[in-house]
């Protein structure tokens, strides 16, 4: 933990620089003519303004925040990289103190939940979009990619470490966004306690089972610069997505029934 508050700042990527929604606000209403005026342009930036501004809420320790975007404008997606590109191959760096809570990591962290519900992801590593930071997201509502999959909350893991609370383990048939149209099967730790922090640099401590506790393993894999096909024991279970829909999916789900029951995810909203 940093300090149980936002540090410091930092420089993340080569985009271009940000600019504060405040600063152009100010700049732009300089020029007004009287009260009204300025009124009137503020009124109009509040609902036109620039695309990659984001607002950073804060939250308390033990919650982790969503990020939204600020303005009515949509938050860009990224290229997710496939298979072959260097960076999916490389172990990722830390997110350093300085960098917590900056707006160039929280525009990081609001496009890559966004390119991930874009593909209907389940979770999204910042390698995957060529991004070399210790960072992902996760997320399983209605996913009609994993329809099977137990519901799991929006998080954003910042410097994730991720510990195995046992030696039980299941057979996880998986996927991944930077693998086009390829599924295997491979063990995975049925229980996992995350550390990590949230894009704000609060620290959290949380325990996952079954099928969210793959998600957090195959996700922090991509931090180390591992790819789930590396782990798939049989060759012989690897099957395009249409396949697996149509050969595999229904008699794996049933195996892992007693794994659903025992891990049914998080309450849905409302």
């Amino acid at each position: 933990m940093y300090g149980g508050k936002p540090v410091g700042r930092g420089s993340l990527t080569e985009r271009a620089p940000y600019r504060a929604p405040d600063q152009l606000r100010t700049r732009r209403a300089r020029g007004a003519r009287n009260a009204v005026e300025k009124l009137e342009l503020l009124a109009a930036e509040i609902h036109l303004g620039p695309a990659h501004g984001v607002i950073i809420h804060h939250y308390p320790p033990g919650r982790c925040p969503a990020p939204r975007p600020r303005y009515a404008r949509p938050v860009p997606t990224l290229p997710i990289v496939q298979i072959g590109h260097p960076t999916l191959r490389a172990r990722a760096r830390e997110v350093t103190a300085a960098e917590l809570a900056t707006p160039e990591l929280h525009r990081i962290c609001a496009d890559l939940v966004e390119t991930m519900r874009a593909a209907s992801g389940a979770g999204l590593a910042a390698p995957q979009v060529d991004i070399p930071l210790r960072i992902f997201a996760v997320e399983v509502g209605d996913n009609p990619r994993y329809p099977y999959k137990p519901r799991l909350g929006l998080r954003v893991l910042v410097n994730p470490i991720v510990h195995p609370v046992s030696e039980e383990t299941y057979a996880s048939y998986e996927g991944c966004l930077s693998i086009p149209d390829l599924r295997g099967l491979l063990p995975r730790h049925t229980e996992v306690e995350v550390t990590y922090l949230d894009p704000d640099g609060y620290e959290h401590v949380e325990r996952f089972g079954g099928l969210s506790a793959g998600t957090m393993q195959h996700e922090l894999d991509h931090l180390d610069g591992v790819l789930f096909p590396d782990r798939v024991e049989d060759p012989s279970t690897l099957c395009t997505w249409e396949m697996f829909r149509a050969y595999r999916q229904d008699a794996w789900v049933e195996s892992i029934q007693p794994l659903l029951e025992r891990f049914p995810g998080e309450a849905g909203p409302g």
